[in-house]
């Protein structure tokens, strides 16, 4: 979102992306502590292809995340950001998970109706509920399980 938010004014307005290291340049090394950080080098798209875009391999686009390898060395992640982000990196990644599950099962659905495979559809419509309830059950799980009181901490209290 940072990244993107980076972007937009660049889209809309005469800027010089020289003057955004976080944009122009693919890699930054600090000079006096070394520290080598990551941005998007649309400095190489630009001349490679005439217009400025991400860098391939910056960003995976099927789960919508940084690439793994470099995503904590990007220069404009914000501490409190990324610290948020890797607290709720589980909630993060069942979420996509779902996401890309539903995803699959409606390409499933896709592939059985030109043929018109009774079976095939009522076994992946049954399944796309099974996941949908699961999901649903993991939200209202998550939103209410602060307000669940146990017994034995009941006794404690």
């Amino acid at each position: 979102m940072v990244m993107l938010l980076r972007c937009l004014p660049s889209s809309f307005n005469t800027v010089l992306l020289r003057d955004k290291s976080a944009l122009w340049k693919s890699e930054v090394t600090n000079t006096s502590t070394g520290n080598q950080k990551f941005g998007l080098g649309m400095e190489e798209t630009l001349e490679k292809f005439g217009f400025g875009w991400l860098l391939q391999g910056r960003i995976n686009w099927l789960r919508n995340r940084f690439s793994p390898t470099i995503a904590e060395k990007f220069i404009f992640n914000d501490r409190d950001l990324l610290k948020s982000y890797k607290a709720r990196w589980e909630r993060v990644c069942t979420v996509q998970d779902t996401y890309l599950e539903i995803d699959h099962l409606g390409r499933l659905l896709g592939r059985c109706f030109p043929e018109r495979c009774e079976l095939g559809i009522s076994h992946i419509t049954k399944y796309f509920y099974n996941v949908c309830i699961r999901a649903y059950r993991r939200d209202v799980w998550s939103a209410l399980k602060h307000l669940i009181v146990f017994k034995d901490q009941e006794d404690e209290q």
